[in-house]
Formats: C-alpha cells, sequence, structure tokens
C-alpha cells in the first residue's frame, strides 16, 4: 500500500476498510501470497496470492465518500490547480496510475439521466491523447454489473474503451454451490449481460467472480468494526474485476520489459480479449 501521508508530512490519511470490499478486491490483484489458509479441498491449507502479487495498489475515495471522477483524474496523474480551480495534466506526477480497478457501478435512478455522460468521462480518461498530447491514456476496468441473467442488464459507467468484466463459475473447489444448471466454466447466473444502449456488444471478458476465496480485514476492536477473521467467500462481478485488472498489470509489466515502451489502453484490452479462453457462450454473456 502506499502511505496515506502527503503535502510535505502536512496531511495524513487514517485508511481502514469499513466492510472488508476493498480489501478483498486489492488482495485479488495483488495479495503477496505470504500466508497460508485453509480454503482448498478438504480443508487444505493454500496460499491466495494476487494475480499481479509485485503490483502497488493505490486507494482513491469515490462513490459516497468524494468525487468519483475528481479521484480518478488524480489517480492518472492529474493535479489541481488551486488558482484555475481545475485539474491539469502532469506528465511528471509522482501519483500516476497505469490501471484503474472499479468494483462499483450507478445503479440509482438519480443516475439514470446522466448515464451517458458519465461513461463518456471515463472513455476520456482511458483514450490517449485526449487531455493532452502526452497523456497516455489510463486502463480502466469496471464491473459489470449483477443484475443478469437477462441482456441488456450492464451497469455503467460502460463504453468500448473500457474493459467491462462479468463473473464465471471457474472455482472448481465450489462445483457441488453452483446448483444444477451452474457448472463450473460457465457465467454466473447473476452477471449482467450486453448490449449497450447502441447495440455495443458487453461484457469485455470473464473472470472468476462465483464463490471466490479471498482476503478481508481483521481489525480486532480497531474502529468499533468486525469485519472478518482474515479470509471470507464473496461473489459478484466486483470479485471479477480485479482479476482482469491484475491479468492487465501483468500485461502491461510483459510488454514493457519487452519492448521499452508502455502498451496503450486498447492494446492491453485486445490482449485481453484475444487471449482468453473461449467457454462456448454468446458475446453479450461472456465476451467477444
Amino acid at each position: 500500500m502506499i502511505d496515506g501521508i502527503g503535502l510535505g508530512g502536512r496531511a495524513i490519511g487514517i485508511m481502514y476498510d469499513g466492510d472488508s470490499h476493498g480489501t478483498f478486491v486489492s488482495g485479488q490483484i495483488a495479495s503477496r501470497g505470504v500466508t497460508q489458509y485453509p480454503v482448498g479441498l478438504n480443508g487444505s491449507l493454500e496460499y491466495l496470492p494476487g494475480v499481479a502479487p509485485a503490483s502497488t495498489i493505490m486507494g482513491v475515495s469515490t462513490v459516497g465518500l468524494a468525487s468519483e471522477f475528481n479521484s480518478m483524474l488524480w489517480a492518472a496523474g492529474f493535479d489541481f490547480n488551486g488558482t484555475s480551480g481545475y485539474f491539469e495534466w502532469n506528465y511528471e506526477s509522482g501519483h500516476q496510475m497505469n490501471i484503474t480497478s472499479n468494483s462499483w457501478g450507478w445503479v440509482t435512478p438519480q443516475y439514470y439521466e446522466l448515464w451517458g455522460q458519465y461513461s463518456l468521462i471515463y472513455a476520456a480518461m482511458a483514450t490517449p491523447g485526449f487531455f493532452n498530447a502526452t497523456y497516455p491514456g489510463m486502463v480502466q476496468c469496471f464491473s459489470a454489473g449483477n443484475s443478469g441473467p437477462g441482456y441488456a442488464t450492464s451497469t455503467p459507467p460502460r463504453a468500448p474503451q473500457l474493459i467491462n468484466v462479468g463473473a464465471s463459475t471457474s472455482y472448481h473447489t465450489f462445483d457441488e454451490a453452483y446448483g444444477d444448471n451452474q457448472g463450473f466454466d460457465q457465467i454466473a447466473d447473476f452477471s449482467s449481460r450486453g448490449p449497450l444502449t447502441l447495440g455495443y456488444a458487453k461484457p469485455d471478458v470473464l473472470a472468476p467472480g462465483r464463490n471466490n476465496w479471498g482476503l478481508v480485514p481483521f481489525y480486532g476492536d480497531a474502529f468499533g468494526i468486525t469485519a472478518g477473521g482474515g479470509i471470507a467467500i464473496y461473489a459478484g462481478t466486483s470479485m471479477a474485476c480485479p482479476m482482469v485488472a491484475g491479468v492487465a498489470a501483468l500485461v502491461l509489466d510483459a510488454y514493457y520489459t519487452t519492448n521499452m515502451a508502455e502498451a496503450a489502453p486498447d492494446m492491453v484490452k485486445t490482449i485481453i480479449q484475444n487471449t482468453a479462453t473461449d467457454i462456448g457462450m454468446d458475446g453479450l454473456s461472456q465476451g467477444h
């Protein structure tokens, strides 16, 4: 984790996870996997490493706590100009992330009329050169939503430039939990499907999100929170999204190692889609 201290020591952020959701999804990406837990078949001990265990996590406040747009701009490397009152692109900022993993979406009625406009903002942040000729864009992964199994149920933000992730049932430990019509290596019944309003196919890819083991906080009596005892089983496209974000980190790392240059967000998305396993479902369910 990046230390919650900034402005030359004049500010400090005390960060904790009140409901364990953020810790769980962060662990899916970057857990170092140093401790074993009884999560295997018949309670066997297994490590729980993230998909990209050498990656660095930065937490930002978003929905309900702060402006998610300002938070995303800051994570993309923009700095706030107190004179102009605007965020401005800073190529040399020390807080620019390569990827955002967003296990949330807008489902409340007050956002309905603004879904399109809000999605465009995230599409712009994923587009190289949109704000400035030197702006590299940022890979943005979003959970597709848990409003399935019907079609056209994908949850905003959603746009072709984003990687929207649905949930699969690929955790074989829980074969018996999926039900008669819900075997492993299928799309989870709750996972939202496409298309978008204008016909664009979503989701873009699936990842395990049905009954995942993962890490949750253990605070003891701190903050008056009882968020779990270190591990838990969660389900949702929220659990699938960070796995794809971890894959994106591996793609970026491999591309930079080979080419000494960063892969553009659309290239990362294309690589992930073209190397995913086809599970035999239509493109509006499993991705395309």
